[in-house]
């Protein structure tokens, strides 16, 4: 989302360690079922010794390096940006609408495809982002799936 608002191509990210997040979840897994089947392949790149032309530390100091070279940047040029988690702030400041409708019709197409078994189609659908922190699945702190559908149904 921040390359396209930029005017960028996004070059995909680098894999690092295991395939396994901190929670223990396969992400090549979670691209694959987003994205649709082979879709880690081509956002993941295992690759260790890309030329890159610059590294940043924030993505305001990438906007900021852009503003002053997009002009003489070689296209194909290859940036380094090892954390995005600045993203929301950089974006309310700037005003930048990183999730306008077409895009989010461009990355949802794939899951609308994939059935809905557990929705009654009638009814408004509602996602809920529940944070666990570090707890492994099996941990007996961790609060069972079924309490929060219980919750929202």
């Amino acid at each position: 989302a921040i390359a396209r608002a930029l005017g960028m191509n996004f070059g995909g990210a680098l894999a690092v360690g295991s395939v396994d997040t901190e929670h223990g979840i396969n992400f090549r897994e979670v691209l694959d079922n987003f994205f649709g089947f082979g879709a880690y392949r081509q956002l993941l790149s295992t690759e260790r010794n890309l030329p890159f032309i610059e590294e940043f530390r924030s993505i305001e100091k990438l906007y900021q390096w852009y503003l002053r070279m997009r002009d003489i940047v070689e296209p194909g040029a290859k940036l380094y940006i090892p954390s995005m988690s600045d993203w929301g702030p950089f974006a309310k400041s700037h005003k930048l609408d990183l999730f306008p409708e077409n895009f989010r019709r461009l990355v949802s197409q794939h899951m609308e495809r994939r059935p809905l078994t557990s929705f009654a189609l009638s009814r408004p659908w509602v996602a809920v982002h529940i944070r666990r922190g570090d707890l492994p699945r099996n941990d007996k702190r961790a609060t069972p799936n079924k309490y929060f559908y219980k919750m929202v149904s």
